[in-house]
Parts: structure tokens; sequence; C-alpha cells
């Protein structure tokens, strides 16, 4: 549970990422660049949704050693998180999470749980903040969860 309480710290503080530069950046560790523009912003109806610090850091960390062995792998699990956080911008909905007033969501990047969280910014109105990623049994996230297709 540290691990989503570091993730609210981090929300709290502003240190946070918006979609379209987790998708830069899951591109560019790809070695992709931003060949389709990045992520396109939320549209009507749509929530933006933000990455934590320890959310962002951990998906690249996730990525990248994946794609160090298996290069489809690694950009098949990002697809798979950035298409994540563009569910949640459309309906986010969630099983209640481990601390108070935050959610989970465990169908989007199995074996993987995003806990994530809705707030209101003055100036944004109602944002998704995705907290942080867990492996499977409350487990922060390591690398000996077997990645399911």
């Amino acid at each position: 549970m540290d691990v989503i309480e570091r993730g609210l710290a981090d929300t709290r503080a502003s240190r946070v990422f918006p979609r379209e530069t987790m998708t830069a950046a899951l591109q560019a560790l790809l070695g992709r660049g931003k060949t389709d523009g990045g992520a396109a912003p939320a549209t009507a109806g749509e929530r933006p949704v933000v990455w934590a610090l320890t959310a962002r850091d951990t998906v690249l960390e996730i990525v990248r050693t994946i794609a160090e062995t298996d290069a489809a792998a690694g950009a098949h699990l990002a697809e798979r998180f950035d298409q994540a956080g563009k569910q949640l911008a459309i309906a986010a909905h969630g099983r209640p999470g481990r601390l108070a007033f935050t959610y989970e969501t465990a169908q989007a990047v199995p074996p993987y749980t995003l806990a994530f969280e809705i707030v209101t910014w003055q100036k944004a109105g109602d944002v998704i903040a995705i907290l942080a990623v867990v492996a499977d049994a409350d487990t922060p996230i390591g690398f000996e969860a077997p990645i399911v297709w």
C-alpha cells in the first residue's frame, strides 16, 4: 500500500503528468518518437487523466525491462498501459481501493492493477489521477509476475 500512498503524495504535490505526456514517454522509450503526435487530449465527455510520478516511473520501468528481452511484448504492454489511461478518461470504474477514496481496476493490463482516484482541481474540474501500478496480490511492482495477454 505504500506505493499507492506515494502516488497520493505525488498527486497532492502536483507531481503528475498528463496522459499525452505519458504516451509520448512510452513512445520515446520504445524508440518511436512522437510518430502519431501523442495521445489526443480529452474530448467532450472525457475527464482528463494524469499519471502520478510514482505510477509513471513504474510503468516506464516495467516496459523498459520487458522490451529489453522482447521488443514486441514491450510495445504491446506500452500500448495496453496507454489504452488503460484512455479508458479511464472515458469511463472511470473499478472496485473500491485499498485506501479510502481510491479505486482499482484490474482488467486494464493483467496482471497489473491500476490504483486511481478522482480528484477535483480548481481549474480542471474532475481529473482521474492514476496513483500507482501494482502487481497481483498487493505486491509492489517487481518483474516476477508473468505477463498475460
